[in-house]
């Protein structure tokens, strides 16, 4: 889910019906403070967004992909700044 941090940086909430093994996350344009890691059924993580060194300042991140090592699925996340707006 396309989100905000607390201080409302771009963001992305990541969350897992069943377990989930070595999570990778892809972001056009940024990087995300968090990769490859583990969610246990239920659980949750929201993934601050920074802009990739040396790249333009990009906009607000539009897709993203997730993936787990256990699962065949990749899930597409689509979020605009509009939808985010504070």
């Amino acid at each position: 889910i396309a989100a905000r941090t607390a201080c409302g940086a771009p963001a992305l909430r990541v969350s897992a019906q069943a377990a989930a093994l070595a999570v990778r996350v892809h972001v056009p344009g940024w990087t995300p403070d968090d990769d490859a890691f583990h969610l246990a059924p239920g659980e949750s993580r929201l993934l601050a967004l920074r802009p990739e060194p040396g790249a333009p300042t990009p906009t607000w991140p539009h897709r993203a992909t997730v993936r787990a090592l256990n699962s065949e699925a990749v899930v597409v996340v689509r979020g605009t700044a509009g939808e985010l707006a504070p």
